[in-house]
């Protein structure tokens, strides 16, 4: 009876796939199903497999369903496997993600996937989490429009981004661009620390998060939202000229943050990370931004040569508006101004009766009594070696990292899902993640503070909007160089 059946293969085959696959109780479809088990006793579901077999045919038939209950085809779950590199069931319909959901009706379907596909994943966590996005979702506000009262308008239309960036009266240092989906408000996206604005974005390119938290945008797509955030603060300065308004007028209010901000990397001495902000600095620096107490306007370079006195804390840096400029652009400990000597001398105290009785008792013992240090935390140790290794690569390239971008980075204990992660302006190392735990040891191995630093320069990158990619590259390649000379002496000793 075997050999009969052998002999007779190619023709139950094709009366199985011609009968039909809708009769009520699924016969024909678990004995196609079976005939895929038994003649492909140790391939997958290849195109190669199923010919050598003679059942190219089935993988055409609709064996499997999706979970939203249409037919799939052997073809259909093949191609979903190549694209994911696995395969997602679900044991109940009615579910749905952004890739296909395979339902298994029963523990022969699932034996044969399994055959099949190798490790099959589970969908339904992933599912009922999409679920309860989509239950958000639908109460989300709908993505704002363009104020009448804006400034400047950007449209944004490519990458897979569609909608419009502006500046406007409500715009501060804090505002951000709501991200959306379907034409509702899902997050908001804090943006360009250097030019912040107002917007709202959407397209194919505004994805959902993995964890279903909201949405998030690739690196290349917030390069481009940084770059047309530029544009709308260009745009504004040329719609001023040649006369700027009053200095209370609200687009001079957002002028003279960008002034501030772009004065502290003139401040530092860095390198201007782009010709925009180079050129912007150069306009802004002689328009009347700064408020006097008379209620006129005068000019950041007018400022510094006359100092005048209710500027004084402004142009020592400190305040408000420069504390809202990019985690990248801190004022620094010392920064260079001219001031004013009565501005800054201390004032002289009047002698006290304790001072005469002192003088009188004769010569005092004025040695200084210097306090013990304290002992630094291993926490601080590990923070100053990743400092000292990245200060290497500033002294190799004195263009790119500065001490401005190192104030930034401190340690802390997170949550421990990354070694290196942001806390608002603070790129900050995770004394609760594995790899820093290991490296806060006495006796750490050095290449795990190498490690540990070249995360941080990912992580500085990412956060800072004046390193580009390509200077993560170079310091990424400075710091590789380092560590080869560091292995060769170590190998020589």
């Amino acid at each position: 009876m075997v050999e009969i059946l052998h002999a007779h293969r190619p023709m139950i085959v094709a009366a199985l796939c011609t009968a039909g696959l809708g009769d009520a109780d699924g016969l024909a479809r678990r004995w196609v199903q079976h005939l895929l088990r038994e003649l492909l006793p140790f391939a997958g579901p290849e195109q190669v497999s199923l010919d050598r077999a003679g059942v190219a045919q089935t993988a055409l038939l609709p064996l499997f369903a999706a979970a939203d209950g249409t037919p799939r085809t052997l073809l259909d779950l093949r191609a979903a496997h190549d694209e994911h590199r696995s395969l997602m069931i679900v044991r109940r319909p009615g579910l749905h993600l952004d890739r296909l959901l395979v339902w298994v009706r029963d523990e022969t379907e699932y034996g044969l996937l399994r055959h099949l596909f190798g490790t099959l994943e589970d969908g339904e966590p992933a599912a009922e989490r999409r679920a309860a996005f989509d239950t958000r979702l639908a109460a989300c506000a709908p993505l704002p429009t363009v104020p009448a009262d804006a400034f400047a308008v950007e449209p944004i239309n490519g990458r897979g981004l569609e909608g419009a960036l502006w500046l406007s009266s409500s715009v501060d240092a804090t505002t951000g661009i709501d991200l959306g989906i379907d034409g509702r408000a899902v997050s908001t996206w804090a943006g360009s620390t250097m030019f912040p604005c107002a917007g709202a974005v959407t397209g194919h390119g505004v994805t959902i998060a993995d964890d279903f938290s909201g949405c998030e945008l690739s690196r290349v797509r917030q390069d481009r939202l940084k770059a047309a955030a530029g544009k709308l603060y260009t745009t504004l300065v040329t719609s001023m000229r040649p006369a700027f308004a009053p200095v209370d007028d609200p687009r001079c209010t957002l002028l003279r943050g960008l002034l501030l901000r772009l004065h502290e990397i003139r401040r530092a001495d860095r390198k201007w990370p782009s010709h925009e902000m180079r050129r912007l600095y150069r306009d802004l620096e002689e328009a009347p931004l700064l408020p006097l107490a008379s209620g006129r306007g005068i000019s950041l370079r007018m400022a510094i040569k006359t100092q005048p006195e209710e500027l004084a804390s402004l142009l020592r840096g400190g305040t408000a508006e420069v504390d809202d400029a990019p985690a990248t652009t801190p004022v620094t400990t010392a920064p260079t101004v001219i001031t004013d000597p009565r501005l800054s001398a201390p004032p002289q105290e009047a002698p006290t009766a304790h001072d005469a009785i002192a003088q009188d008792a004769g010569p005092q013992d004025t040695t200084p009594q210097v306090a013990e240090p304290p002992t630094p935390t291993p926490a601080a140790i590990l923070r100053n070696r990743v400092l000292a290794e990245l200060r290497l690569l500033h002294r190799r390239d004195m263009h790119v990292l500065t001490e401005v971008h190192l104030d930034v980075l401190g340690i802390d204990e997170l949550d421990g899902a990354h070694v290196v992660a942001r806390r608002g302006a603070e790129v900050v190392l995770d004394a609760r993640h594995p790899v820093v735990r290991r490296a806060l040891a006495a006796d750490a191995d050095p290449l795990l503070v190498s490690v540990v630093a070249s995360a941080a320069l990912t992580a500085l990158n990412a956060a800072c909007d004046e390193l580009s990619d390509a200077d993560e590259a170079r310091l990424l390649r400075l710091h590789a160089e380092h560590l080869q000379t560091m292995r060769g002496a170590a190998q020589r000793a």
